[in-house]
Parts: structure tokens; C-alpha cells; sequence
């Protein structure tokens, strides 16, 4: 599934992991494999920040 996830949003490893505050791709691809488990807030956060969240967006703030 995150596999599936970041491909959606044609991103690689490394552009994922950033976005989520990974300090590598190696992270990424651990979750990716299934060797460690990604946390439900960094999950959320990537799904959010890729528009792919079911129910939630992310919206814009006008200047003030």
C-alpha cells in the first residue's frame, strides 16, 4: 500500500522520505518492504501532503 501510494503520486523513495522528514530513503524502503512499520501520523501526513487522503485535505492559508 505505501508502495502503491508514493507511485500515485510519481514520487521515488528519497522525494517521499523527505517529504515525510525521513532523514533517508533507507527508512522508506524499510516501510516499503514491510521490515518496520511507517507511524499512523507520518502515514497521514504523506497522504495529506500528496492529496490522497480519503476524507481530509490540506488547504492554504490566505495571507493576512
Amino acid at each position: 500500500m505505501i508502495r502503491l501510494a508514493r507511485e500515485a503520486c510519481g514520487m521515488n523513495q528519497s522525494d517521499a522520505a523527505q517529504l515525510v522528514g525521513l532523514g533517508s530513503f533507507k527508512r522508506w524502503s524499510e516501510y516499503e518492504n514491510g521490515h518496520r512499520s511507517m507511524d499512523a501520523a507520518r502515514w497521514m501526513l504523506f497522504l495529506l501532503l500528496t492529496h490522497q487522503h480519503p476524507s481530509l485535505s490540506v488547504q492554504e492559508r490566505a495571507p493576512s
